[in-house]
């Protein structure tokens, strides 16, 4: 946006000084755009929004199937046979969070294939980074599913306090416009 600006001014600085009989390379812009290092000069949105919304993706189903099968084994009364035979409420963690690491490296695995492979979004970057983000994003989700679920009693409540959250994180990410254009005391 901003090169398009500067251009535009370039652009009407030269017409000016042309119909006034000057020469139009007086008013010619220091500022001198070359290629980038990373990206395009002119990358597209779809390419912009790719890194957010993998991120969103993977935070929200990683927030939503925690805090769901911690409710269900709460609500069916698993947990209280479990902790009635023997299981320590550690144990009964590092389960849960055995089986939602799994769970999250599948769905990581699957988006992440679907979005380089049948998107075709390129990957400017090391593949293993950009696993490796999305996989702290996901534990990063699943930490926050475990605390919704120990606050909320029912499914319902626990996925509208999910989505209730997910809308905050989805405005304030930086996808639907840029950082730059947000408040300082909301760029945190």
């Amino acid at each position: 946006l901003q090169q398009w600006i500067l251009q535009s001014v370039d652009n009407f600085t030269s017409s000016l000084l042309q119909s006034c009989g000057q020469p139009s390379a007086a008013a010619s812009s220091p500022v001198i755009w070359d290629q980038p290092v990373y990206g395009e000069k002119d990358p597209s949105f779809t390419e912009f929004m790719a890194p957010g919304i993998i991120i969103l993706i993977i935070y929200f189903l990683a927030v939503a199937l925690t805090g769901e099968a911690f409710i269900i084994e709460r609500s069916s009364g698993l947990l209280d046979r479990s902790w009635i035979a023997g299981v320590r409420p550690s144990e009964i963690l590092a389960s849960h969070i055995l089986v939602q690491f799994c769970v999250m490296m599948v769905q990581t695995v699957v988006t992440l294939s679907t979005i380089l492979l049948v998107f075709k979004i390129p990957c400017r970057g090391p593949l293993e980074w950009l696993a490796a983000i999305t996989m702290l994003q996901g534990l990063a989700g699943m930490s926050f599913g475990f605390l919704i679920s120990g606050f909320c009693d029912s499914q319902a409540v626990a996925m509208q306090l999910s989505i209730g959250s997910f809308y905050p994180n989805l405005l304030l990410s930086g996808i639907l416009w840029p950082l730059e254009g947000m408040p300082t005391y909301l760029r945190m």
